[in-house]
C-alpha cells in the first residue's frame, strides 16, 4: 500500500511539473523566440576599464557566449546559450513580453522588450548584452507568423492583423505596407485594394522599433 501511494505521488508531481514548465501543455499553442548572444560587456570588464577587451573576449568564444540563462519573463520558458550563444525559446507566451539575459559570474542581467504574436517565430540576431546599463539589444528583428486580417488601410499603408493563433486574445499586430509585398500563394502580386477583412494571411518581416513589421511579404491564404 506504501509503495502504491508514493507511485500515485510521483504521478501527480509529474503531472504538475508539465503543468508549469512554460511549454504549450493543454494549448496547442507554440511561439518561438530563437537567435544568438554575439557580445557581451560585463561589469566586471566595465568596472576595471576594460569594457572593450570584454566584448572582445566574448566575440572571441571559448565558452563566454555559454551559459547564459535566457528567459521570457513571468514565465517558466527558459533556455541557456551555448558556446556559439545560440539560444531557442519554445512555448506558450504571446505579444509584449521582455527577454531576460542572466549570468551571475560575471554580472550580466539584462532585459530586451518584444512583440511576438501567439504561435508566431521571432528571430533575434546578434544580441549585445550591457551588463552596466541592464540593456540587450540585437542587430535585427525578424518576425513569421499566421495571421488574419482584421483593418485595411491602403491609403495610409497599413494592415493590422491577429495571431490566427488566438484571434480574440486582443492583441493587434501592425505591418507597414511601405516597403512590403501583398502576394498570393503562388507568389504573384496583389493590390492592397483586393484584400478583403477576415482573410488569412503568412507574414513574414523585419521588426521596426516602435513594435510594428516593416519590410514584409504578406502572403495571403484565405
Amino acid at each position: 500500500m506504501k509503495l502504491q501511494r508514493l507511485a500515485l505521488l510521483g504521478l501527480v508531481l509529474l503531472l504538475g511539473s508539465c503543468a508549469i514548465d512554460g511549454g504549450s501543455s493543454g494549448t496547442g499553442i507554440t511561439t518561438i523566440t530563437e537567435g544568438n548572444v554575439a557580445s557581451v560587456m560585463s561589469t566586471a570588464a566595465t568596472a576595471s576599464g576594460m569594457a572593450s577587451m570584454g566584448e572582445i573576449a566574448a566575440q572571441a568564444g571559448g565558452g563566454s557566449l555559454a551559459g547564459i540563462a535566457v528567459s521570457v519573463e513571468s514565465t517558466g520558458v527558459r533556455d541557456e546559450t551555448d558556446a556559439s550563444g545560440a539560444f531557442r525559446l519554445s512555448g506558450d507566451y504571446e505579444s509584449e513580453v521582455t527577454i531576460r539575459f542572466v549570468r551571475a559570474q560575471d554580472g550580466i542581467d539584462a532585459r530586451l522588450a518584444v512583440n511576438v504574436p501567439a504561435g508566431g517565430t521571432l528571430g533575434l540576431q546578434d544580441v549585445a548584452l550591457d551588463a552596466a546599463t541592464g540593456s540587450a539589444t540585437p542587430a535585427s528583428q525578424s518576425v513569421l507568423f499566421d495571421g488574419t486580417i482584421t483593418a485595411i488601410d491602403c491609403a495610409g499603408g497599413e494592415l493590422q492583423l491577429v495571431s490566427a493563433q488566438r484571434p480574440d486574445d486582443g492583441d493587434v499586430y501592425v505591418v507597414r505596407l511601405a516597403g512590403s509585398s501583398i502576394v498570393d500563394e503562388a507568389g504573384a502580386p496583389i493590390a492592397c485594394t483586393a484584400l478583403a477583412v477576415g482573410q488569412d494571411a503568412t507574414v513574414s518581416g523585419s521588426v521596426a522599433a516602435d513594435g510594428s513589421f516593416a519590410d514584409a511579404t504578406v502572403e495571403v491564404t484565405g
